[in-house]
């Protein structure tokens, strides 16, 4: 069986890819927060010099999780829409990724060691 992918819905690609860089983005906010933080352990002054003046440490630890939470997902939501909506424009014009699927019986008994 030969099957050619012609169009990819946006929506449910849009919901999977920001539920996906959700927790991503989390994570890579918890890992720079984490290396400010221990900056702030290791270094002599507790403050971070920004152009209005210092900030202490801890904030922008704070500040680093909660801004890669919501710039990762928006972002990736974003460029993963727009490669969905120029796939589809394309395979529109010269066709889609062809597949072919090959049907394969299984035993019940192949799930299952002997014994």
């Amino acid at each position: 069986m030969r099957y050619e992918l012609r169009r990819i819905e946006i929506w449910p690609v849009a919901k999977i890819v920001f539920i996906l860089s959700l927790f991503l983005g989390v994570f890579i906010g918890i890992l720079y927060g984490g290396v400010f933080a221990l900056i702030a352990a290791i270094s002599p002054t507790e403050e971070f010099m920004l152009e209005g003046g210092a900030m202490p440490l801890g904030g922008l630890v704070i500040i680093v999780i909660i801004a890669f939470s919501i710039f990762i997902p928006i972002l990736y939501t974003v460029f993963s829409v727009i490669f969905v909506v120029l796939y589809n424009l394309i395979a529109g014009w010269v066709g889609g990724f062809r597949v072919e699927f090959k049907q394969i019986r299984e035993s019940m008994d192949s799930n299952f060691p002997a014994g």
